[in-house]
């Protein structure tokens, strides 16, 4: 019997764990099946910040990621999908232009998640590397579901210091409104 909050119960029967470590080895995740024999693997995830897996409201993550391919691949992008812990998608990022994988030689890059408009709450990563066809169609490569958790926690002044509601108000947080009174 689990003697815990909700939200923690939910993320052990979904698999899903909060990784205090800074440096994720990813070589032998399990992927799902298209995913077994796959051209690029994500090798590792390392978090930049201080604290991994916590982030104060209005702050950006910072990351390290490894892949390495099995052949030479050109123009590998890669997106990564911010999760709720009911798995719903909450947001997406892309990169704007891809990088090229040599086999047998890990690349990592440093990238910047702008989190920062994300309401208190717990998140999800699910990290994809993919290629684009010439019609715009992305061909997946790699991918982990969940593979990093996080939560977002209130910062002080955070709207007007209430709690924030997701279920009424959603998962963005907008800068607040501007006016002028006549």
């Amino acid at each position: 019997m689990f003697n815990g909050d909700v939200e923690e119960a939910v993320r052990i029967y979904m698999g899903i764990r909060r990784d205090s470590d800074k440096l994720l080895d990813l070589r032998n995740c399990i992927r799902t099946p298209e995913f077994s024999r796959r051209s690029a693997t994500i090798t590792e995830l390392e978090c930049l910040t201080s604290d991994p897996g916590f982030y104060r409201a209005g702050m950006k993550a910072f990351f390290r990621l490894g892949c390495m391919a099995e052949e030479t691949l050109e123009n590998v992008l890669f997106r990564i999908i911010v999760k709720d812990t009911e798995e719903r998608p909450i947001t997406m990022m892309t990169t704007d232009k891809g990088v090229r994988l040599s086999p047998s030689e890990e690349m990592h890059i440093r990238f910047t998640l702008d989190i920062s408009h994300l309401v208190p709450g717990n998140y999800s990563l699910t990290i994809i590397l993919y290629q684009t066809d010439g019609l715009g169609t992305d061909i997946k490569l790699d991918m982990l579901k969940n593979v990093y958790c996080f939560d977002i926690v209130q910062s002080r002044g955070f709207s007007n210091n209430m709690e924030w509601v997701q279920r009424r108000w959603g998962y963005i947080y907008n800068e607040p409104i501007e006016y002028t009174i006549d």
